[in-house]
């Protein structure tokens, strides 16, 4: 999933500067940031999550409706 990988990438860049800065202030502020980002990341997940389900449930009753199709 495309929201999956951007999550991913935020995980790592999180990371990645959790290493680097050592400055109090610059965690603090760097900290919040990165879990707006990561709360985001989380949210577009379960929204694309949604999305495919409702995509799938729709498939299945088409299918359901073509299946029935000869009948009518």
């Amino acid at each position: 999933m495309i929201f999956e990988a951007i999550l991913s990438n935020i995980y790592s860049i999180n990371n990645t500067f959790n290493s680097n800065v050592s400055d109090e202030f610059g965690t603090d502020i760097l900290a919040n940031e990165m879990a707006d980002m990561i709360r985001i990341g989380i949210e577009l997940c379960e929204t694309e999550a949604n999305i495919n389900n409702k995509i799938r449930e729709v498939d299945f009753r088409l299918q359901e409706i073509q299946s029935m199709r000869p009948l009518c």
